[in-house]
């Protein structure tokens, strides 16, 4: 048989059976324009108990195709189903109802396969489930990621974990949600338990969101932002009494702190480099604050890394109990709820003398030399005391001078007084200039007389 032909021979007798046959090939010749290009259509049908009664129409039962899924939409409600689906000869065909998989057959196309159905209920425990009608005890606890039949609104595996997504809390399911001893370094003496989540996949670019809400547990909810897509992720969340050995103290510096839980949270098949943002939000108690001298705006969540870090922290609510954060962090790992502030043992900017120094109060707590009093402190004006008028006097000699005090200027030296060389100089001039006068005069009169005695010795010369 090729792939778009399907060939037969007619009997001179037509049965009822056959003009069912023709009915249903018609039906689904209609519907073939709905199938994949290259595709052959085939009937399936039959009857379809459901749990020993005619299944209403309210059951849906569904066909799958080499991942092709194809819904009925012809139940008559008494018993009998009819889909029509696309695919090539040989392939499966698998009937699912609420994703329990019911029956399966294997594909003839332009031909029809009957399939009669009887569906009994599935027991608790039961997993693949999208609906509750098809588990006997009446629930289906989280349908489709997968659900598991249970015949309660949770379901306790006993996996020995405490997994709040299928409803498992210390009092559901006392065998998975284990009480954990310690007051997780000031909880005041807290039991509380772990959790944890499971998702089936997380698309690239999708994320998740943990709700939890156990008894003593700090955290309430988790969410994160993925890069890449991740399968079979478990979110685990516990208190834990102390950190790892060797973990750096977390404390602060001129001041006061107490911690009052540590959490370790664990991302299995999801490691921090593929997170791309995450937000931690908890609560601590009021009657812890205010017992340990801290008020909501002290508090703060801190991740550990190679060190302690404080998270960007912020107060989201409050009530008459509790007060409610939520904290950034770039990653899972141990986590401390810290409260903190510094001791204020001065007011800052005042100023006090120490000796021969003038010391100025900052961040509340620490006097740090701010000036070297030259000529001693003032403690009455807290200031250094200005330089006495009159004769230098000298300093303490036990002050040595900051290096950055600059020294007085030197008085700028005398000019010269060069007056009596320009005297001298005007002196000379004149003098050559009067001496040039006198040359030049007495010439002039040497010549007139050389002039007239010449003019004499002429005109009397003898003839």
């Amino acid at each position: 048989m090729n792939r778009m032909g399907y060939g037969y021979r007619m009997s001179h007798g037509i049965s009822l059976k056959s003009l069912w046959i023709c009915a249903l090939l018609a039906f689904s010749a209609i519907s073939y324009a709905g199938l994949i290009p290259g595709d052959s259509p085939c009937v399936v049908s039959g009857t379809f108990l459901f749990g020993g009664t005619a299944a209403p129409n309210t059951i849906n039962l569904t066909a799958f195709v080499d991942g092709i899924e194809y819904r009925t939409d012809a139940s008559d409600g008494s018993g009998n189903y009819y889909i029509t689906v696309g695919g090539l000869d040989g392939d499966n065909i698998s009937l699912k109802i609420c994703g329990i998989t019911a029956a399966s057959t294997s594909f003839v196309a332009f031909g029809v396969r009957t399939v009669d159905i009887d569906f009994a209920l599935k027991a608790d425990g039961t997993t693949g489930c999208t609906c509750n009608a098809v588990c006997s005890g009446g629930y289906c606890v989280i349908p489709g990621s997968p659900g598991t039949c249970s015949s309660n609104s949770y379901y306790c595996d006993g996996d020995g974990v405490c997994e709040s997504a299928y409803g498992e809390t210390v009092s559901t399911c006392t065998s998975d949600c284990r009480l954990l001893g310690g007051g997780g370094g000031g909880g005041g003496g807290i039991s509380v338990p772990e959790t944890t989540n499971v998702y089936a996949r997380v698309e690239a670019g999708g994320s998740i969101a943990a709700m939890m809400s156990i008894s003593g547990l700090p955290i309430s909810e988790i969410n994160a932002s993925v890069d890449n897509a991740a399968t079979d992720v478990r979110l685990n969340t516990k208190v834990v009494s102390t950190p790892a050995a060797g973990t750096p103290t977390l404390s602060i510096t001129g001041g006061t702190g107490a911690v009052y839980q540590y959490i370790q949270i664990t991302a299995t098949n999801l490691p921090n480099e593929n997170i791309k943002s995450a937000k931690v939000k908890f609560s601590i108690p009021k009657s812890w604050l205010a017992s340990n001298g801290f008020v909501a705006s002290d508090a703060a969540l801190y991740r550990l890394g190679t060190t302690w870090t404080m998270l960007t922290t912020h107060v989201l609510s409050e009530d008459s109990g509790k007060v409610y954060y939520e904290a950034d962090t770039p990653g899972f790992s141990t986590f401390a709820i810290f409260a903190s502030k510094l001791v204020i043992t001065c007011t800052p900017s005042s100023k006090q003398c120490s000796g021969n120094e003038l010391q100025t109060c900052t961040n509340g707590s620490v006097w740090v030399m701010s000036e070297a009093c030259i000529y001693g402190c003032n403690a009455t004006l807290g200031a250094c005391n200005a330089a006495p008028a009159g004769p230098t006097i000298q300093p303490p000699a036990n002050v040595t001078p900051p290096a950055n005090v600059t020294p007085p200027e030197a008085p700028p030296l005398a000019q010269a007084d060069y007056t009596w060389v320009f005297v001298i100089v005007v002196v000379v001039v004149v003098a050559v200039g009067a001496f040039l006068i006198f040359r030049k005069v007495m010439h002039k009169k040497k010549h007139h007389e050389q002039s007239h005695l010449h003019k004499y010795h002429y005109s009397y010369s003898p003839k």
